[in-house]
C-alpha cells in the first residue's frame, strides 16, 4: 500500500510538466498562411505565414511537413550582388513576444514533390514542428500575387 502511495505521489507531481510543451505550442498562432498555386508541371512552390509567438520564451521551428508533398525546406532569400539566392535554413526561432513573417523576398518555405496536382482553393494541411511543441494549420491554395 505505502508503494502504491509513493508511485501516485511521484505520478501526479508528473503530471504538470506534461503540459509544458503543449502550453507554449498554443502561445504559438499562425495567420496569412497560403500555399502559392504551382505553375503547369512544376513541382516545386512556396508557402507563406506569419508566426507570432505570445509565449516569455523564445520557440524555434525546427522543421514543418506539408500534406500531399514529399519534403518541406526552411528557406531565405538574399541578394547578393544584384542576384537574388535561396538559402535553406536549419530551423528558424522567434523570440519571446516576437513574429516571424514567412515572405516573399525573406524567409519562406519550399515545398517539394507534390502527390498531386493542386487548384485555386484547395487546402494544403501544414505541421509545424516546433521546441515547443507541434501546431497545423490550414493554408489555401493562391495565385501569386506580389
Amino acid at each position: 500500500m505505502r508503494r502504491l502511495l509513493i508511485i501516485l505521489l511521484l505520478a501526479s507531481a508528473l503530471f504538470p510538466l506534461t503540459g509544458c510543451a503543449d502550453s507554449q505550442a498554443s502561445a504559438l498562432s499562425v495567420v496569412d498562411a497560403e500555399v502559392m498555386l504551382a505553375p503547369p508541371g512544376v513541382s516545386v512552390t512556396a508557402a507563406l505565414m506569419t508566426v507570432k509567438n505570445d509565449s516569455d520564451q523564445s520557440i524555434t521551428i525546427e522543421r514543418i511537413e506539408a500534406e500531399d508533398f514529399e519534403h518541406v525546406e526552411l528557406h531565405k532569400t538574399e541578394v547578393v550582388d544584384g542576384t537574388a539566392r535561396m538559402i535553406a535554413q536549419k530551423n528558424l526561432t522567434i523570440p519571446a513576444g516576437g513574429t516571424l513573417e514567412l515572405a516573399h523576398g525573406g524567409y519562406h518555405l519550399m515545398l517539394y514533390a507534390p502527390a498531386r496536382g493542386f487548384a485555386e482553393g484547395d487546402v494544403v494541411k501544414l505541421t509545424l514542428y516546433t521546441s515547443a511543441g507541434r501546431i497545423s494549420v490550414n493554408a489555401p491554395v493562391k495565385r501569386l500575387s506580389l
